[in-house]
């Protein structure tokens, strides 16, 4: 049987909020250092791919880090960050939800 375009976007769902996960991670890094290229373009890439995977939210969150990144605004950058933080949260939790992983990691 052939998995549905739904099961396969399932499938990839883990590894990409593990990569949004290191996203974040990065652009704390890139805020230490005032690095406000970088953030612009992960919020530009994360706002291009979010609602593609299920999680427009993550969407909005990148546009609003891509926004707040290119008017050098680190308090906007802050908050921006921190709500994409509660995304990648929410949309773990909602993703296990939907998607328990059988053992050998593949959604069930």
């Amino acid at each position: 049987m052939n998995p549905t375009q739904a099961e396969m976007i399932a499938a990839l769902r883990p590894a990409f909020l593990s990569n949004r996960v290191a996203d974040l991670a990065k652009m704390r890094t890139a805020m230490a250092s005032g690095d406000y290229k970088v953030i612009q373009t992960i919020g530009h890439n994360c706002k291009g791919i979010g609602a593609g995977y299920g999680f427009p939210d993550i969407t909005a969150a990148g546009a609003a880090i891509e926004a707040a990144a290119r008017e050098l605004d680190s308090a906007k950058l802050e908050e921006s960050i921190r709500r994409f933080e509660d995304c990648i949260a929410a949309a773990e939790t909602e993703n296990a939800a939907i998607a328990p992983l059988s053992d050998d990691g593949v959604p069930r």
